[in-house]
């Protein structure tokens, strides 16, 4: 998988923890009722795949969407799988659960995030640069088996390791179930 993966909700293992953690009642209090995982990406960040992402949003996601569908946009291809923007009001609806493989410190390239920025929409890139340079980013380091929890329109970035231990994560989403009548999630768990 080298540096990483997009397709992971296809393994039988993830899709059972996707299940599991959707049951976990701190999980389930922030998720829509009918709300199933849509997509898990795998992180590995080591000293031989090292980088850095600059602060941005998370806002296109796996998915059958019809190339006129109303208030679906981006529509890019990603390991094979379309992936398009869905509406606000679902991106707004989503939740991020990141599952650390291995502890997170301050060197191995932690998520720094901007404090309550996933309450300002979707923002144009120059939009998410400026906040950045303008607000003060938080670390958010985890310990090994730990969940961080965030809200995918969070401007959130990451640098790159100047230690030497990996930084491993299971980044699953949840989102409701319904879509528009012309969309529908490619994974559904």
């Amino acid at each position: 998988m080298g540096a990483g993966s997009r397709r992971l909700l296809e393994l039988t293992e993830v899709a059972q923890l996707a299940q599991t953690l959707r049951q976990d009642p701190r999980i389930a209090s922030l998720l829509a009722l009918d709300s199933v995982a849509v997509q898990c990406t795998y992180f590995n960040k080591s000293a031989e795949m090292n980088w850095g992402v600059a602060v941005h949003q998370d806002t296109v996601v796996p998915m059958h969407v019809a190339a006129n569908a109303a208030g679906f946009r981006n529509l890019t291809y990603k390991e094979g799988i379309a992936h398009a923007q869905p509406p606000r009001e679902v991106l707004e609806a989503m939740l991020a659960v990141r599952v650390h493989l291995d502890e997170n410190d301050a060197t191995n390239g932690p998520l720094r995030v901007v404090p309550g920025s996933h309450r300002n929409g979707i923002v144009s890139d120059t939009h998410c640069r400026l906040v950045a340079s303008k607000t003060e980013e938080e670390q958010c380091l985890v310990a090994r088996g730990g969940a961080l929890l965030m809200r995918p329109l969070l401007l959130h970035a990451s640098s790159k390791l100047t230690g030497t231990k990996p930084r491993r994560v299971l980044h699953l989403v949840y989102a409701p179930r319904q879509l528009a009548v012309d969309a529908r999630w490619h994974y559904q768990v």
